[in-house]
């Protein structure tokens, strides 16, 4: 385990204690089941009996899917360190899981915050939708965030905040549009094939365009249970990294969805939209932190035992140098994202602001993936033939780590997006 240079953190027994419960499951469940789901086909890994659902009930059973629900609904309401504790450990073990987990917990959090943020207006749904996933041990329930769309990746992120004259000109391309019909909106599209937990999900809070159908910001959440007529749900991808948590598209065919589960407010993509991606990429800076440990323990732990030149690599000052880059930016990622996660939890849940500046959580998931993707090229590079074999962790780290590079938004956008916040946001008085 790591040295947290968090002295309060530290001193903290609960904080300790969950630490170390989280830690001993990823050590024990989660990276064997992970590395085991890397080499299966992704439609295996999807498949009933498959390994990849004793993972999800076992963090289920922990309740750790409830972190971000508040107790009058039955969560935990936790802390943001305890938060972060939680995705750094289980991303250690897998980038995957912890991504998985991430979209389960903020598919079900957008229930109930829009709930507090609309007076109880949404209550059916939290007693149909969100009670009984809460009440989940067995990892009957899943939740997922249908967000892209073959057309429309990184305009989605524009859409929720550029102005609206830009947005008009980015067209639209068939989107996964709604449109009324009596006591239904009525869904029709699909949705892209790298979206995390598809295949897998039983719930999906979707993203989908609402009349008039003139701009891509004519955007609102319907919440759908996946067993509604008309959903179908397209083959696992083949991809690169996370090959242990399924992607895949997802069909909508006329799907009628009562309209008590969609959210139907003028203007609201513009704040709503923003805030939803804030706190995901928040929690991608903390999984992403996780990785970026696991790849620079196996770094350091090789360096111990490989000899070369007559002595261990890490006796050697060059490798010294090395594992202490690894380190520094491991830690500036820790430090970033804790301040991320903090951050939006304080704003989102606590005072349920919509319009913060959203660009600082973007800026973190950037930083946060571009030094883990740095930290497992390395840590590659330190184990040398070994490093880039099938049966090597760091080179499937360095796969997980590729992908954190354009998953909830391509990098350079984010960081451009971010911009155009700090711009308007930054106060230099």
């Amino acid at each position: 385990m790591y040295e947290e240079l968090n002295t309060a953190m530290s001193r903290d027994e609960s904080i300790s204690m969950l630490k170390k419960e989280v830690h001993e499951l990823a050590v024990k469940d989660l990276r064997p089941i992970s590395l085991q789901l890397d080499k299966m086909h992704p439609q295996e890994v999807c498949e009933k009996g498959s390994p990849y659902y004793e993972a999800h009930k076992k963090i289920k059973q922990m309740g750790l899917h409830r972190m971000y629900t508040r107790k009058e609904y039955g969560g935990l309401e936790s802390t943001p360190e305890e938060i972060h504790v939680v995705l750094e450990e289980v991303s250690w073990a897998s980038m995957g899981f912890g991504g998985g987990l991430g979209v389960d917990m903020c598919c079900m959090a957008i229930i109930t915050l829009t709930n507090d943020i609309l007076g109880g207006s949404v209550s059916e749904m939290v007693d149909d939708i969100v009670t009984p996933w809460l009440e989940d041990d067995e990892g009957k329930y899943h939740g997922c965030i249908p967000w892209v769309e073959p057309e429309h990746g990184s305009d989605i992120i524009g859409a929720c905040h550029l102005p609206d004259e830009l947005i008009v000109g980015y067209g639209l391309r068939a989107p996964v549009r709604m449109d009324e019909e009596g006591d239904f909106w009525v869904l029709n599209g699909m949705k892209a094939p790298w979206t995390t937990s598809g295949p897998t999900a039983t719930h999906g809070a979707v993203i989908v365009n609402a009349p008039p159908h003139e701009s891509i910001a004519d955007a609102t959440l319907a919440f759908v249970p996946f067993e509604l007529e008309g959903v179908r749900k397209g083959p696992a991808l083949e991809k690169l990294g996370m090959r242990d948590e399924p992607q895949g598209e997802i069909i909508f065919d006329n799907v009628k969805v009562p309209k008590e589960y969609v959210i139907v407010i003028p203007g609201l993509w513009k704040s709503l939209g923003g805030t939803i991606l804030a706190l995901l990429n928040a929690g991608m800076g903390a999984l992403y932190t996780g990785l970026g440990r696991a790849a620079f323990e196996e770094a350091l732990k090789y360096a111990k035992e490989r000899v070369q030149g007559g002595r261990p690599l890490i006796e050697h000052d060059t490798m010294k140098m090395r594992l202490a880059e690894m380190f520094m930016k491991v830690e500036a990622c820790r430090s970033y994202s804790r301040a991320a996660v903090s951050y939006s939890h304080e704003k989102v849940f606590k005072e349920t602001e919509m319009d913060f500046p959203h660009g600082i959580c973007f800026a973190c998931k950037a930083f946060c993936t571009q030094q883990a993707f740095e930290v497992a090229s390395e840590a590659v590079q330190i184990h040398g033939g070994y490093g880039i074999t099938k049966d090597s962790v760091v080179e499937k780290l360095f796969r997980d780590a590729r992908m954190g590079l354009i998953m909830d938004g391509c990098n350079r956008v984010l960081t451009l997006t971010a911009g155009w916040n700090l711009q308007e946001a930054y106060s230099l008085e």
